[in-house]
């Protein structure tokens, strides 16, 4: 059948104009069709390349297994240390030595009491590092020198309740300390164990500001 666009050409001509025609856009078509086939064929092939020839750390990270929930033990303080006698604006040094079997210490919480004086906040509260969260051994340091100065009103004497939390909320059971300004200087005492051993690192700053004496009540 004639097509319809070819009107008057010698029938020769249009028959052979007609049968390009229609292999023409045979090709075109099939070669559009098998272009998307390609196409695909290469972003899937591309996929599974990248998929397959990542590193072992790669699919580590990928498929990493969440991490597991806190566990149910507490922390337990398992050794503890601090002088007990210095002059006002001593460096009261607390060592602690402390493990959890979940490996989850998650805070160190020091809490400050002295007969005379108000605190702006007598709760202070150190992180514990990551490093440290299953077995931590080292000690806290408290300038005396922020806290209230003995004197007739203010109690020459502290106590510092000290615990361990984890990150499921579970507590130690707490080590207190007691310490009495004496207005001279401490002498140099030795650490009892396992303090006596290698490098003790600093736990950090327990910081708690002491403030003026509370109003009388009579």
């Amino acid at each position: 059948m004639p097509l319809p666009f070819l009107p008057g050409l010698p029938l020769t001509l249009k028959t052979f104009l007609e049968i390009f025609a229609v292999h023409s856009y045979t090709l075109i078509v099939k070669e559009v069709f098998f272009m998307n086939v390609r196409r695909k064929a290469a972003l899937i092939s591309l996929f599974f390349s990248i998929a397959f020839l990542m590193p072992c750390q790669g699919w580590a990270q990928l498929f990493k297994p969440p991490e597991p929930p806190p566990g149910s033990h507490a922390p337990i303080i398992t050794h503890a240390f601090a002088v007990e006698k210095g002059y006002y604006g001593y460096i009261w040094k607390i060592y602690i030595e402390a493990e959890d079997p979940d490996g989850d210490m998650f805070k160190i919480t020091s809490e400050l009491q002295q007969e005379g004086v108000r605190y702006r906040d007598s709760v202070d509260t150190i992180y514990v590092k990551k490093r440290d969260q299953k077995y931590l051994k080292g000690y806290l340091a408290l300038d005396t020198f922020f806290l209230r100065e003995p004197g007739l009103s203010v109690s020459p004497r502290l106590a510092l309740r000290v615990s361990i939390t984890d990150k499921a909320g579970n507590e130690s059971k707490s080590a207190v300390f007691h310490f009495e300004f004496t207005g001279r200087r401490s002498e140099s005492t030795s650490l009892p164990p396992p303090f006596d051993q290698g490098d003790i690192p600093k736990l950090g700053n327990i910081m708690i500001e002491g403030k003026h004496p509370p109003p009388r009540s009579d």
